[in-house]
């Protein structure tokens, strides 16, 4: 097994971060969204639920999401 100097893990990390940024954080997602039929299709036809019914169930999506 090789022995990592600390240079060698430290240009490992910095090179995944650089990637990790290019492609995922610098490239605008908003950029494509009026260009995608499939997207805007699926935006169009979405449900669209009662104000006082989304209230009412807005603690139970909080806690199935945290995984409570």
């Amino acid at each position: 097994m090789k022995e990592l100097r600390a240079e060698e893990v430290t240009g490992g990390v910095k090179g995944w971060m650089q990637r990790a940024y290019t492609e995922l954080i610098q490239p605008d997602l908003f950029e494509d969204v009026p260009s995608s039929d499939t997207l805007m299709r699926i935006h169009s036809t979405a449900e669209e639920f009662d104000a006082s019914a989304e209230e009412l169930w807005a603690p139970f999506q909080v806690n199935s999401v945290s995984g409570r």
